[in-house]
């Protein structure tokens, strides 16, 4: 005889509803054991039910098809350790992967999804066309001129091709003449003219290549010719970011700056996360002295495309414009550590040292400013080569600054900082003591 625990109902987990039923001829039911002698003469025999003749029918086919599995179709069973087949992804899925990474803004991920894509399916022009202009916007002039000729390849009367082409080889040659290539420069500039000439011949409809032609006419200084150009363009089309965003850069350009942030204004509507549109803004700001608005403009810019050493840099030229120079030499070197030889930033950074009388910090700025621009002078940049040469003067080295005042005037003869550096170099020979300090400006 087993001994019955003394627990209550509660005490087993069960309500007084759940105990009741317990009977004697249980020997175990919601944990409490009872001590009871066994009665089977009690029990009621279980009566047995007839099969399914459905449900047999049903487990004989079941049957039926593992045994074919196994032996006929054994190919069919999954094997353990072994890799699921996924489906193969196309040259469209890549394509729309791409540009949907552009939509975000995200272009150097846009470039690597139509690259993949143009892999796949090397037949499709359009994947070319979009990966050159994609190239072209991050500055990957040679890779996107090499994407523009296989375009023609492919489809030689494609005007959209060709246009974009154009577009190419008009970046590259800006890129040359910065470079001091001027005579390459003119040479890539004029075969881009005969480039967007083509396309518009082939699609007189085509508005893009109506702009594109028109930055080119705007670099080889037919104004008029320019003016038409973008015209045509906007009448054609004036929902297309390219057209806005030439037509805004061409206003820019000539001056018309309210005009330019207007055209620069419908292109961010019709693209909101593409950051050289913020940077053109911004800059255009800078120049309408809305430096509230240029640093705004800036900001989106940066956040969108944060390691971009242009958009860097204007921030900081931003703020030297209102004298704010801790925030804009910061930006400067921002700018400096993500492209080491940039010869703006270097020579703003230097001419804030010099501002400060910091000369010795001065020199090797402006030095590396300097040896950046070669001996391409210009009224823009003209400032790092007298700065240079005045820093020289007050650390006493009028032998190595007289070169540089003599290379600005033979740009710009009437250049008041470096006939003013010419005469204190002049008087530090007969006297000890500089008479002035002269603060220039860019």
């Amino acid at each position: 005889m087993c001994q019955v625990p003394d627990t209550t109902s509660a005490e087993r987990g069960l309500d007084d509803d759940d105990a009741a039923p317990c009977r004697l001829l249980d020997t175990a039911e919601g944990g409490c054991y009872y001590s009871v002698t066994m009665d089977l003469g009690r029990r009621q025999p279980r009566r047995r039910t007839g099969s399914n003749p459905i449900r047999v029918f049903i487990l004989l086919v079941l049957i039926g098809l593992g045994l074919y599995v196994l032996t006929i179709r054994p190919e069919t069973i999954p094997q353990p350790f072994q890799p699921t087949p996924t489906p193969t992804r196309t040259a469209a899925h890549y394509a729309g992967e791409a540009a949907g990474f552009y939509q975000e803004g995200k272009l150097d991920l846009a470039i690597q999804a139509y690259e993949e894509a143009v892999r796949r399916d090397p037949t499709v022009v359009d994947y070319y066309v979009a990966l050159t202009r994609l190239l072209v916007f991050r500055n990957r002039l040679d890779e996107a001129l090499d994407y523009a000729d296989t375009a023609l390849f492919v489809s030689p009367e494609s005007a959209l091709a060709r246009a974009t082409r154009a577009m190419a080889m008009d970046w590259k040659s800006s890129a040359l003449a910065n470079d001091g290539l001027q005579e390459d420069a003119a040479d890539l500039l004029r075969a881009a003219l005969n480039e967007a000439n083509k396309a518009v011949e082939q699609a007189p409809s085509l508005a893009v290549a109506y702009a594109y032609l028109a930055e080119i006419q705007f670099d080889l200084g037919n104004y008029q010719n320019a003016d038409e150009a973008i015209r045509t363009a906007l009448l054609i089309d004036d929902a297309s970011l390219d057209v806005q965003r030439i037509a805004g850069y061409l206003s820019e350009l000539r001056g018309y700056r309210a005009e330019a942030v207007d055209h620069y204004q419908k292109a961010i509507e019709l693209h909101s996360r593409l950051a050289l549109l913020h940077h053109s803004l911004g800059r255009t700001y800078i120049g309408l002295g809305d430096i509230d608005a240029a640093i705004d403009s800036l900001e989106t810019a940066i956040a969108l495309d944060p390691a971009n050493a242009e958009y860097l840099y204007w921030m900081g030229y931003a703020y030297f414009t209102i004298g704010e120079r801790e925030f804009a030499a910061d930006y400067f070197e921002q700018a400096i550590e993500v492209r080491p030889n940039y010869p703006g930033a270097r020579c703003q950074l230097g001419l804030i040292y010099y501002q400060q009388r910091n000369w010795e910090a001065a020199v090797p700025e402006l030095e590396t400013g300097v040896e950046g621009y070669g001996d391409r002078i210009t009224y823009r940049n003209a400032f790092c080569y007298y700065t240079l040469g005045l820093s020289y003067f007050y650390l006493a080295r009028c032998e190595e600054a007289y070169p540089l005042f003599e290379a600005v005037l033979a740009v710009i003869p009437d250049n008041n900082p470096s006939l003013e550096g010419i005469r204190l170099c002049k008087e530090a020979g007969s006297t000890s003591t500089p008479v002035n300090t002269p603060t220039p400006t860019p």
